[in-house]
């Protein structure tokens, strides 16, 4: 292994921290392993263009790299237009052929990661230098490539914009968009196709505000010494079109992109081949242009495309070709353009295509473009079946064959491209939403410093799980950030406060202000955001507990293992509640059997029933036949295991609900909380387990509403509220006496699989929150539970 002209020890050390601490030789290392991790050893190369004009507010632009392809062509019409207006700062995380270009583009600042990275020590070194110099009022990340600045710049309170070119279905790993999503101030989606695809992996993303932008036609930027780029030569690239088209006379069927699967370069060799097959359009010819073919090298895709062509028998009809600058050439000289990109979000080539008013055809469900072809009427000619190369073939013949249709697309590709293509206009938006993102990350910022200067922040309570063990400023970074993009679920921050229900009564969703500062600033007014908390800090000796025989506790066992656990917790305590415990067969009932055998209080029953309607139904059928007149105090309880499809998630959860209603040793919360409730003039009507996360409806407002208007019709349901979530609680008996009022039967409840969520079961375990009058819910909280 040689060791580069410019290796820099020092530099190779300082961006790569974890070898300081190991002590080791920085030119061994690199030979041994840093070559092959792609270790930078060399600072940035830092290009100034233009002093900064002080007249003119600064902005970062950032892109992936600065090669000849759709992302970093866009990043240059971009900073072209933006410098007109901003102070531009260019970060290149990756080098390029248009980086000439670049400079070209009077921005003021260029730094370029000449070797591409994923060691966030060096991209955050690299941010924080660019920070530190000039004053960004807004960052605009071109393509989540650029995922790896996000986070750095959105803690300093640099409003990002993030530009969102790619599909989620190819976008590895998924973190990358999930940090995007997460940390970006304002997202904007090239079409409203990526933007579903993205909410497939994202649920959440549908409660965030986002922007669906078609990226507008650029120009393809052409060699800084007057030459086109391209791997094909103009003398070659002319002849062969010259040779089929002119020559020939016959007609040239084209297609654009990379020599990759995602472009479909093996659909476009078998319209080819289906339409060859016709002996009336046998003089039709095939040309792709783009780099990546080479089937000598190429083992993976390259070289079963050439077996395919000589297959098909399309040696003497196809042609691949080398990318080239001479592409508005090819447009010129052919019929029609084939997009049979298997996901591509906007391709650059069809917005040439649209510009020119040439014919295209594309795939239904794999490009924004298709959606915007159907609706404006032109679905029928240019949108081909899904996948469909029948279906494309058809309409490529159906378009060449008939000058009406033709000159119909040609004539609406240019009202489109006028209607939803034109670059100005994209840019004036993005701005837009860019100056709307810079007042936004302002007031997160001072958002931030009131919350951190009161010193009311309860990280078990505010900060995600994965924070816990980070500081106290990234945890509030991060809970800010959480309720001003509406995503995470949301934080409380602080017991006894709800801030949906503040920000709903105070009005505050429209200010764009943090609800537990803004109550902060406020001085924490009294309201129904507030709440009472029993903590385990609380005495129990203070207390006067109620009567065994006053308390029912029903236990739906569907998990067996978590059942000793139950029992064990309750033993904690001095009330020994009369039980009812239903299980789903018969070796369950065995076991619960056996493990009770020793439990010192009684035992009403344990009764074999259906899973149907999981834990809700079983409760809502005790309470109603066992207990809703014998008992003054009910609770509910389960064997909760998986949450979100994550077991792992799913134990720390009931691991939450136990210890908040049950306790823990040393920390008696059952008897702690029905002693509390036990108290004279106590309007205490429900205690939940006090849970960090802000949940609501989601998609059960419908189910819920109809079920509240058998009841009070026309009482209609806040947006914000407290529930049990995970449907276990204490309460008053005849504080949920509703429930029996539903009237439901065994049809009402959804069968197994049961969705995760929409049904009935989530709309009731949202309802048991409304406690009836005058009776309030009361959360309980074992002091240090995380989740």
């Amino acid at each position: 292994m040689k060791i580069p002209s410019n290796f820099n020890p020092e530099m190779y050390l300082q961006l790569n921290p974890d070898l300081v601490a190991a002590r080791v030789d920085p030119f061994q290392h690199y030979i041994d392993f840093g070559a092959k991790e792609g270790r930078l050893y060399d600072s940035p190369q830092v290009i100034e263009c233009r002093k900064i004009n002080t007249k003119l507010e600064t902005i970062l632009v950032v892109s992936h790299e600065a090669s000849l392809t759709g992302a970093p062509i866009l990043t240059h019409n971009i900073v072209k237009k933006l410098s007109e207006t901003y102070n531009v700062i260019l970060l290149l995380l990756g080098g390029g052929v248009l980086i000439p270009n670049f400079i070209q583009c009077n921005v003021c600042h260029i730094e370029c990661i000449n070797q591409r990275v994923s060691s966030s020590e060096v991209i955050e070194t690299v941010v924080r230098n660019i920070v530190n110099k000039f004053e960004i009022k807004f960052a605009i990340l071109n393509s989540i490539e650029c995922s790896s600045v996000v986070e750095f710049l959105a803690k300093k309170f640099i409003a990002v914009i993030t530009l969102v070119h790619e599909f989620s279905s190819y976008t590895r790993p998924l973190d990358n968009l999930g940090r995007v999503l997460f940390w970006s101030t304002e997202l904007v989606f090239s079409s409203k196709l990526i933007y579903e695809n993205a909410c497939l992996d994202f649920p959440d993303l549908v409660n965030r505000n986002t922007h669906i932008l078609p990226q507008g036609k650029c120009n393809l930027p052409k060699s800084t010494n007057g030459s086109s780029f391209g791997e094909s030569s103009a003398e070659n690239f002319n002849s062969i079109f010259n040779t089929v088209n002119t020559i020939t006379k016959k007609k040239i069927v084209l297609g654009v992109g990379s020599v990759h699967m995602r472009k479909g370069v093996d659909h476009f060799i078998e319209c080819a081949n289906l339409i060859s097959s016709h002996p009336r359009f046998n003089q039709w010819r095939f040309i792709w242009i783009g780099k990546g073919y080479d089937p000598e090298l190429d083992g993976n895709y390259s070289i079963f495309l050439k077996d395919q062509i000589q297959r098909s028998g399309l040696v003497d009809r196809l042609t691949i070709l080398g990318e080239t600058g001479e592409i508005m050439k090819a447009y010129q000289q052919s019929e029609i353009l084939v997009i049979p990109s298997r996901l591509d979000p906007m391709p650059n080539v069809s917005l040439d295509a649209i510009s020119l008013g040439m014919p295209l055809v594309c795939y239904d469900k794999t490009t924004g473009l298709a959606d915007i072809l159907k609706s404006e009427g032109l679905g029928e000619h240019c949108v081909a079946d899904y996948m469909n190369t029948h279906s494309m073939a058809e309409k490529i013949i159906n378009i060449i064959d008939n000058e009406e249709i033709r000159d119909k697309i040609s004539t609406k590709f240019l009202e489109i491209n006028k209607k939803y293509f034109n670059f100005d206009m994209y840019i004036s938006k993005v701005i837009e939403i860019a100056n709307t993102a810079a007042l936004k990350a302002k007031q997160n910022e001072s958002d931030c410093q009131t919350i951190l200067t009161s010193e009311l922040f309860e990280p078990n309570l505010g900060a995600f799980a994965h924070l816990q063990n980070s500081t106290i400023d990234d945890q509030v970074v991060s809970y800010v950030n959480s309720w001003s993009i509406g995503l995470g679920p949301p934080r409380k921050g602080l017991r006894g406060f709800h801030p949906g229900i503040y920000s709903e009564n105070i009005d505050l969703n429209s200010q764009g202000i943090n609800p537990l500062a803004h109550y902060i600033i406020s001085g924490m007014p009294k309201g129904p955001w507030n709440y009472r908390v029993i903590s385990s800090v609380d005495r129990v000796d203070d207390l006067n507990l109620p009567l065994d025989n006053s308390i029912a506790l029903h236990v739906h066992v569907f998990y067996i293992d978590l059942f000793p656990e139950i029992i064990e917790r309750i033993l904690e305590n001095k009330i020994r509640p009369d039980l009812f415990i239903t299980v789903t067969n018969s070796l369950n009932k065995t076991t619960v059997e056996y493990l009770l055998k020793n439990y010192e209080g009684n035992i009403i029953s344990i009764e074999i029933i259906t899973n149907l309607g999981r834990n809700i139904k079983p409760f809502i059928d005790t309470y109603k036949y066992n207990i809703k007149d014998k008992y003054k105090y009910v609770g509910h309880l389960h064997t909760k295991k998986s949450s979100y499809e994550c077991p792992i998630m799913g134990k720390t959860w009931a691991n939450s609900i136990f210890n908040n209603l049950l306790g823990s040793p040393s920390n008696p919360m059952l008897d702690l909380i029905l002693g509390s409730m036990e108290e004279e003039d106590c309007n205490i009507g429900i205690v939940i387990p006090e849970d960090p996360n802000i949940i609501g409806w989601d998609g059960n407002l419908e189910v819920a509403q109809k079920l509240i208007d058998k009841l009070h019709p026309k009482n209609k349901l806040p947006d914000s509220f407290l529930f049990p979530i995970g449907a276990m609680f204490i309460a008053r008996s005849d504080a949920i006496n509703f429930i029996e009022n539903l009237n439901l039967t065994e049809s009402d409840y959804p069968k197994e699989p049961v969705p995760r969520d929409g049904t009935i079961l989530h709309a009731i375990e949202r309802l048991i929150g409304f406690p009836k009058a005058p009776f309030q819910v009361t959360a309980a909280y074992l002091e240090g539970t995380k989740r």
